[in-house]
Parts: structure tokens; sequence; C-alpha cells
């Protein structure tokens, strides 16, 4: 990348080779990229707070511990894709919405204590239309959470990707 002409790299997850701790993978890739001097601007994880809220939340602590060691200032995941089959026990965005909420500002509360931002990109359908984001983002309430935005992910959702961008501008 750097080769390339970029400036900085994001990582989508990291998976340490098999049989390497992850934290130490992670230590790795900072220790390289501070030697081929890139910046490591992101990290980037899927999540789900619709299963097991409090064991995701727990787990998305330790990949902000990564994040920490990566040395980023902002690190995305994801809320939820929606339900599945097994996973009834909300019937809809409303429903779900607390649960949500409780899960973003219990992992940016953590987060804060490691230097690192916490961001909802609009991804996953069932929280990727401006207004849905809008309202996690508000429910969290918190400065270090906001928004990354992807302009193209608001046509999954069928909306105007200039007036998603509108309207979630203030929490980029």
């Amino acid at each position: 990348a750097k080769e390339m002409g970029f400036d900085g790299i994001e990582f989508a997850e990291i998976h340490a080779p098999e049989g390497m701790d992850k934290k130490e993978y992670a230590k790795m890739l900072r220790e390289e990229a501070d030697k081929c001097e890139i910046a490591i601007v992101a990290y980037c994880i899927g999540a789900n707070f619709l299963g097991d809220t409090d064991a995701e939340i727990e787990r998305l602590k330790g990949e902000v511990d990564i994040a920490a060691i990566l040395g980023v200032s902002v690190m995305r995941h994801d809320a939820s894709g929606g339900y599945d089959s097994e996973e009834r026990h909300q019937r809809g965005f409303n429903n779900a919405l607390p649960v949500i909420v409780r899960g973003y500002k219990e992992v940016t509360e953590y987060a804060k204590t490691k230097g690192v931002r916490t961001a909802i990109e609009n991804h996953g359908y069932f929280c990727q239309d401006s207004v849905r984001v809008e309202a996690i983002i508000n429910g969290v309430a918190d400065d270090n959470f906001g928004a990354l935005i992807d302009i193209g992910n608001f046509l999954c959702a069928d909306e105007n990707p200039a007036v998603a961008v509108g309207n979630l501008s203030p929490y980029v």
C-alpha cells in the first residue's frame, strides 16, 4: 500500500496465524506498518448485539484492545445484520434499539479508556438507513461514538445517498 502511494490503511478484522495470539499478531502488524511508514487509520469488525448481547459486548471490548495495539484512533463495528430464525426475542428495529444502544454504549465507554473512538457504519440492512443510524447515535449519546459513512450503502436501503449523508453529517 505504501509503495502504491497510500498514506494509511484500514484493517477489516484480523485473524492471527494458527498458533499465534491475536494480540501478538496485532503488535507485529503495527511494527510492520511503522517500519513501512504507513498509518493504520481504522479497525473495522463485524458484530451482532441481537444474540448473546453480554458475550458480544465482552468480545468487542477485546477487539478494542486489538485496535489500541494497532494504534488506531477509531474502530467501526456493526450493530447487527438483523434477526435469524433463532433470534426472535425482539420483533423489529424499535424493539431492538435499546439492546443495540446498550451494546454500543458499553463498548464505547470501554474504548474511551483505551483512547479509541467507536463508530457505526450504515451497514447490514437492519441498521443501514440514516434514520436508524441516527437513532442509534442519539441513543448512545456519547462524544466517543459517531458514524462512519459509506455512501453506496445507502442505496441498499433504498435511500438517496445525498439526503442520507446530509442527515448524518453532524455525526461523522
